[in-house]
Protein backbone atom coordinates (compact mmCIF):
# COMPACT_ATOMS: atom_id res chain seq x y z
CA UNK A 1 0.00 0.00 0.00
CA UNK A 2 2.60 2.77 1.04
CA UNK A 3 4.62 1.25 -2.06
CA UNK A 4 2.40 1.98 -4.25
CA UNK A 5 1.15 5.47 -2.72
CA UNK A 6 5.26 6.00 -2.87
CA UNK A 7 5.59 5.05 -6.78
CA UNK A 8 2.51 7.64 -7.76
CA UNK A 9 4.00 10.35 -5.98
CA UNK A 10 7.30 9.42 -7.38
CA UNK A 11 5.41 9.94 -10.82
CA UNK A 12 4.05 13.06 -9.65
CA UNK A 13 7.90 14.27 -8.68
CA UNK A 14 9.10 13.38 -12.25
CA UNK A 15 6.47 15.26 -14.19
CA UNK A 16 7.08 19.32 -14.64
CA UNK A 17 3.64 19.98 -13.01
CA UNK A 18 4.95 17.80 -9.90
CA UNK A 19 8.26 20.05 -9.88
CA UNK A 20 6.04 23.13 -9.95
CA UNK A 21 4.51 22.59 -6.90
CA UNK A 22 7.12 21.06 -5.24
CA UNK A 23 8.21 24.64 -5.60
CA UNK A 24 5.66 26.69 -5.16
CA UNK A 25 5.46 24.52 -1.42
CA UNK A 26 9.25 25.55 -1.03
CA UNK A 27 8.35 29.28 -1.78
CA UNK A 28 5.33 29.34 0.33
CA UNK A 29 7.35 28.13 3.52
CA UNK A 30 8.85 32.11 3.31
CA UNK A 31 5.62 33.01 4.63
CA UNK A 32 5.06 30.82 7.40
CA UNK A 33 6.33 30.22 11.00
CA UNK A 34 9.84 28.71 10.89
CA UNK A 35 8.48 26.02 12.84
CA UNK A 36 6.35 25.14 10.70
CA UNK A 37 8.18 25.67 7.28
CA UNK A 38 11.37 23.34 8.66
CA UNK A 39 8.89 20.54 9.75
CA UNK A 40 7.17 20.80 6.28
CA UNK A 41 10.49 20.77 4.26
CA UNK A 42 11.77 17.97 6.56
CA UNK A 43 8.59 16.11 5.85
CA UNK A 44 9.32 16.78 2.09
CA UNK A 45 12.74 16.01 1.92
CA UNK A 46 12.05 12.76 3.39
CA UNK A 47 9.09 11.50 1.33
CA UNK A 48 11.12 12.91 -1.92
CA UNK A 49 14.11 11.09 -0.76
CA UNK A 50 11.73 7.16 -0.02
CA UNK A 51 9.90 8.00 -3.04
CA UNK A 52 12.85 8.47 -5.42
CA UNK A 53 14.66 5.40 -4.10
CA UNK A 54 11.48 2.98 -4.04
CA UNK A 55 11.00 3.91 -7.43
CA UNK A 56 14.55 2.90 -7.89
CA UNK A 57 14.32 -0.38 -6.34
CA UNK A 58 10.80 -0.91 -8.23
CA UNK A 59 12.74 -0.40 -11.97
CA UNK A 60 15.65 -2.47 -10.72
CA UNK A 61 13.43 -5.59 -9.52
CA UNK A 62 11.31 -5.25 -12.88
CA UNK A 63 14.86 -5.40 -15.02
CA UNK A 64 15.73 -8.53 -12.95
CA UNK A 65 12.32 -10.45 -13.59
CA UNK A 66 12.89 -9.06 -17.67
CA UNK A 67 16.80 -10.68 -17.78
CA UNK A 68 15.65 -13.69 -16.09
CA UNK A 69 12.80 -14.28 -18.66
CA UNK A 70 15.16 -12.93 -21.63
CA UNK A 71 17.70 -16.09 -20.21
CA UNK A 72 15.34 -18.74 -19.83
CA UNK A 73 14.22 -18.13 -23.70
CA UNK A 74 17.65 -17.88 -24.89
CA UNK A 75 18.27 -21.19 -22.72
CA UNK A 76 15.51 -22.71 -24.54
CA UNK A 77 17.02 -21.72 -28.20
CA UNK A 78 20.47 -23.25 -27.62
CA UNK A 79 18.75 -26.17 -26.44
CA UNK A 80 16.68 -26.61 -29.67
CA UNK A 81 19.56 -26.27 -31.90
CA UNK A 82 21.59 -29.41 -32.48
CA UNK A 83 25.08 -27.84 -32.59
CA UNK A 84 24.99 -25.89 -30.09
CA UNK A 85 27.26 -25.86 -27.02
CA UNK A 86 24.96 -26.75 -24.52
CA UNK A 87 27.41 -25.89 -21.72
CA UNK A 88 25.77 -22.68 -22.20
CA UNK A 89 22.81 -23.39 -20.82
CA UNK A 90 22.28 -21.95 -17.48
CA UNK A 91 25.49 -20.16 -17.81
CA UNK A 92 24.42 -16.82 -16.28
CA UNK A 93 25.56 -16.94 -12.00
CA UNK A 94 22.79 -16.95 -9.94
CA UNK A 95 21.64 -14.16 -7.61
CA UNK A 96 22.38 -14.02 -4.02
CA UNK A 97 19.80 -11.22 -3.31
CA UNK A 98 17.57 -11.80 -0.37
Amino acid sequence: MITKALLWFARVLVHPNGQAATIVLTLCTYLMPEVTATFILSVLAIVVTEALVTRGEHRDRIAAERDKAMHAKLDTIIAAIPKANNALIHSEPEDNEK
